[in-house]
C-alpha cells in the first residue's frame, strides 16, 4: 500500500469538492445511493459496497448501520471509488480474501486519512484512541490507521507531546 498515493488522492478530492459532504461528492460523480436488500447474499457481512457498470454507478449499504457507521461507511466508499475505479466492491467476496483484505485496507486508509486530519491528536492530545474515536463519532479502527500513517518523526513529537503533559499531569 502506498500511502503517499492515497493521501495526495485524499488532497485532490478534497480540494475538487470543497466544502461538500461526502454524499454532495457522490452526487457529482454521478453515483445513486441505496440500499443492500437482505437477499443479498453477503449482507451480515457487508457495510456497503459500490457498483459501476457502463449503465449505473451506485453505493448501496447495509440498512441496519446507524448514522455514525453511514458516514464512515460512504467515505470507505468513495476510498474505493479513487483508489480502485476498475473494481465493484459488489462482488468483491468473490475476490481472493488476501487480496481482499489488502482492498479494504487501502479503503479505510482513504477513509481515515479523509476524515481526520494530520493535526487531529495535537488537537486532542489528552484523549485515547477509544475517546477521540468516540469524540468524532467514528471507529477506532480509523484512528488507529491514522496514527499508524503518520511519519515517524511525527509520531515522536507527539509523544514527548504526551509525556511531557502526561508528567506534567502527574506531578499536581
Amino acid at each position: 500500500m502506498n500511502i503517499e498515493l492515497i493521501k495526495e488522492k485524499v488532497r485532490l478530492v478534497k480540494l475538487s469538492h470543497e466544502g461538500k459532504s461526502i454524499i454532495e461528492i457522490f452526487r457529482d460523480l454521478n453515483f445513486v445511493i441505496g440500499y443492500l436488500d437482505d437477499n443479498y447474499p453477503y449482507i451480515n457481512e457487508t457495510k456497503g459496497c459500490n457498483i459501476k457498470t457502463t449503465k449505473l454507478r451506485a453505493v448501496l449499504l447495509n440498512p441496519n448501520l446507524c448514522e455514525n457507521e453511514l458516514i464512515e461507511v460512504l467515505t470507505h466508499e468513495l476510498g474505493h471509488v479513487y483508489v480502485h475505479p476498475n473494481i465493484n466492491t459488489f462482488k468483491i467476496h468473490e475476490i481472493d480474501p488476501v487480496w481482499v483484505k489488502h482492498l479494504e485496507l487501502e479503503a479505510d486508509t482513504f477513509a481515515s486519512e479523509y476524515l481526520l486530519d494530520d493535526d487531529i491528536f495535537e488537537k486532542y492530545i489528552d484523549l485515547s484512541f477509544e475517546q477521540l474515536a468516540s469524540k468524532l463519532g467514528i471507529s477506532t479502527h480509523l484512528v488507529m490507521l491514522k496514527f499508524n500513517n503518520l511519519s515517524n518523526d511525527k509520531k515522536k513529537e507527539l509523544e514527548e507531546i504526551y509525556i511531557n503533559n502526561y508528567s506534567l499531569f502527574n506531578s499536581i
